[in-house]
């Protein structure tokens, strides 16, 4: 990449050219990236380059953090990790002491002055998308164990001696073996599809209550 950059004539600093037009004078590798998500173009492969040159400044998009944050705040919310130390202004990702810039969305921390607690408005954000996970995997998992025990009783019904002994580690093994099929699978899909519209609506609300100067509940 840095070969590639400093390809162009007469000594010229590839930041200084407009990205439109580097790309089209000096085509270099596609790489997707969020700056072509973000125009809704076919990916703009200086872009690309440049956020890495540039330790990627550019802020992230809102659902990529909120899927990246999403185990973390789990953590928290289940009192795993402490909700205490430093944190960014904007995402509440955790920074280390001598971090100038989020990690995860990349804003700078003169920009968005950090926090030393996560509030408990955002952690419901989180919450939110939680619930309706736990919701349809639990659901669909005990429809899993629910099928496994009427096939046991079909099998002691139907099955003459010695077959229906066949009938225990069925129950047994089908009500796991359904249990994570229908729960992890399933349950899983139908809590994500739910679950992620309604974290970013609920993320959406928070950020307008921030920018209105509400002091969010810490």
């Amino acid at each position: 990449m840095d070969a590639w950059l400093g390809a162009l004539p007469g000594g010229l600093d590839a930041r200084q050219i407009p990205a439109a037009t580097l790309a089209r004078r000096h085509p270099a590798p596609k790489l997707c990236g969020r700056a072509a998500r973000a125009e809704g173009t076919a990916p703009l492969c200086y872009a690309d380059l440049v956020m890495t040159v540039d330790h990627a400044t550019a802020p992230a998009i809102d659902s990529e953090v909120l899927d990246a944050l999403q185990e973390r705040m789990e953590r928290i919310i289940a009192g795993d990790s402490p909700n205490a130390g430093r944190f960014c202004g904007y995402c509440y990702a955790r920074l280390d002491l001598e971090e100038q810039r989020c990690p995860v969305c990349g804003r700078s921390t003169l920009d968005v002055t950090p926090v030393a607690r996560i509030p408990r408005d955002a952690l419901r954000v989180y919450n939110a998308h939680r619930r309706k996970m736990r919701l349809w995997v639990n659901l669909f998992a005990y429809l899993g164990i629910l099928l496994a025990v009427l096939l046991f009783i079909v099998m002691i019904v139907f099955l003459p001696n010695p077959w229906v002994w066949f009938s225990v580690p069925v129950l047994f093994f089908g009500s796991w073996y359904l249990a994570n099929l229908l729960g992890g699978g399933l349950g899983a899909y139908l809590g994500g599809r739910q679950g992620v519209p309604l974290r970013a609506a609920r993320w959406r609300e928070l950020l307008e209550r921030r920018a209105a100067g509400e002091n969010l509940d810490t």
